[in-house]
């Protein structure tokens, strides 16, 4: 097919798009780093809102985005320096357009001739760094593009499990892991389809396009099916595959190395059940979380939470968060509140609302020092840190000894071995306050 000569506007455009590409470099380096706050706010309402089932699959769902906005991370501020290395280069060429100057006895004539030799071509250089920014920032852009698409399927297929398991006996892993396989058959069988020995046959070329670009490139890309075809097939068809694979492996290794501080410095191992059951229980560490006047702020809160480490007052707040995934095992455990006719609607309301607060409270055991405490009055209260709701109640300065104490909230919560989840709260009780 004959190339079509590009206008001369577009010449122009494309010789001076690096003032563009700067602009938008900076503006993107900018947004890339909000990026791993703009993800640990989500994991935290994911935390509070969704159920269990559901958290299984946003862990590999955040890993999977802590991974791409590291990759973005690199990318933009790579592209930023190595754009601006080119500006100066041509900068300096433009001072001294022949290069490496010859006639000097800096070196000698020899040293200066395998210098030459070594470097021949600086505007050579110039025009291949040139490429390389350009690669890099349509790259780095056609991977956002990709890493939306995907997002946008994957949250269908949660809110589509999360529909259906409200309504049907089933899980919402299984039919989160159902709807993404329906997903992936198409890609699959275009892959079988373009195996050599398959792809030249008659029968394989009438269907094949239909459904590696028209059935599964527009689920993948969905909004984005053009501009990203266009990016995808212009680096498939001029990049060599043994290269290409090697690189992307390194680069695989590379981006989990710089991701891990990203993931570590979020709440997403808390999706997980077991690091959910495990967090403070231990009484040989200070947890943060845990004091008020030492927690990391717009952090949300999902273990419980008294003032500060060092109490001197006569009564201890206490405020124990219930996140969603608790919600959903002390609605089971609690039995619907039975309307009374005989009742007016308000009193109906007041004892039911009385009915919920008292079987929460139930679903949790509260000691100090080993002992149990069996008369604390639990109050329904959102925090004003991030909207947690939970119960508030107030321990008495009489529980207390002076020096250590230890607070233990024994949940309903159960891990897999029957084991009851504890959250331990140590704290300085100093005396009474003056």
């Amino acid at each position: 097919m004959e190339n079509k000569e590009k206008p001369t506007w577009l010449q122009i455009l494309e010789a001076e798009s690096w003032q563009a590409e700067m602009l938008v470099s900076g503006a993107a380096i900018y947004g890339s780093l909000q990026l791993p706050d703009l993800i640990r706010r989500l994991i935290d309402m994911a935390l509070l809102w969704l159920p269990e089932g559901a958290l299984n699959i946003c862990y590999f769902i955040f890993w999977y985005l802590t991974i791409c906005s590291s990759l973005l991370i690199v990318s933009f501020i790579l592209h930023f320096v190595l754009r601006a290395l080119w500006i100066g280069m041509i900068g300096l060429v433009s001072v001294f357009p022949n290069g490496i100057n010859r006639e000097t006895d800096y070196h000698s004539e020899h040293f200066l001739q395998q210098l030459s030799e070594e470097f021949p071509d600086v505007n050579g250089f110039n025009r291949r760094l040139d490429d390389f920014c350009s690669l890099i920032f349509g790259t780095t852009f056609g991977i956002v593009i990709m890493i939306i698409a995907i997002c946008i399927v994957i949250c269908s297929c949660l809110v589509l499990s999360l529909i259906l398991a409200s309504f049907l006996p089933v899980s919402i892993t299984t039919v989160f892991l159902v709807s993404i396989l329906l997903f992936l058959v198409p890609a699959m069988f275009s892959g079988i389809l373009n195996n050599k020995k398959l792809r030249d046959k008659k029968w394989v070329q009438r269907i094949h396009f239909t459904i590696a670009v028209k059935v599964f490139g527009r689920i993948m890309y969905n909004v984005f099916y053009e501009p990203g075809y266009y990016i995808l097939y212009i680096l498939l068809t001029n990049f060599k595959r043994e290269r290409t694979g090697i690189w992307v492996v390194l680069g695989i290794f590379f981006l989990m190395l710089i991701s891990f501080p990203v993931f570590m410095n979020s709440n997403v191992g808390l999706l997980r059940k077991q690091t959910f059951f495990d967090m403070a229980e231990t009484d040989h560490r200070i947890f943060v979380n845990n004091y008020e006047d030492q927690m990391t702020p717009g952090r949300a809160v999902f273990a419980p939470l008294i003032p500060s480490d060092v109490i001197s007052e006569d009564v201890l707040r206490v405020f124990i968060p219930m996140s969603r995934r608790e919600k959903v095992l002390v609605n089971e455990y609690c039995e619907a509140y039975q309307k009374d006719e005989k009742l007016s609607r308000r009193e109906n309301n007041r004892r039911r609302r009385n009915k919920i607060k008292d079987c929460r409270v139930n679903y949790y055991e509260l000691y100090i020092n080993d002992s149990k405490l069996d008369s604390l009055e639990f109050f329904r209260h959102t925090h004003p840190n991030a909207g947690e709701e939970g119960l508030l109640t107030y321990i008495p300065a009489q529980h207390f000894t002076e020096g250590i104490n230890r607070l233990r909230i024994v949940h309903l919560y159960q891990n897999e071995l029957g084991e009851k989840k504890e959250s331990l709260v140590p704290f300085w009780y100093s005396g009474r306050g003056q």
